[in-house]
């Protein structure tokens, strides 16, 4: 048995990507939106967290969504990478929109 490892040695068990900006204030005039239009992509997203500055979901076992105040990540447990992007991409455009588009009238 060699004592040298090599980078083929991992494995991937946990990928994270996160965003950072400036205090989104409109999170608490939008959140409602931001997830209700994540609901509709994905019907089975679970909350486990809903406060005014955090708001933390699941999608099944592998996913996990955050968005707060300054930043917003996406935890993929267990997922390969090329299996992430498109729900990095859906997300992060609602997101986009709820953090930068004013609320639409009652």
């Amino acid at each position: 048995m060699s004592d040298n490892l090599a980078f083929s040695d991992f494995r991937l068990a946990k990928f994270i990507l996160e965003i950072r900006y400036k205090p989104a204030y409109l999170l608490w005039d939008n959140s409602g939106q931001i997830w209700y239009q994540v609901k509709t992509i994905w019907p089975d997203i679970e909350v486990q967290t809903a406060d005014p500055n955090k708001t933390f979901f699941k999608l099944g076992d592998d996913i996990s969504l955050t968005v707060e105040l300054e930043k917003a990540f996406v935890i993929f447990h267990r997922k390969k990478i090329k299996d992430s992007l498109p729900i990095l991409e859906k997300f992060f455009h609602v997101l986009l929109d709820g953090l930068v588009k004013s609320p639409r009238p009652i």
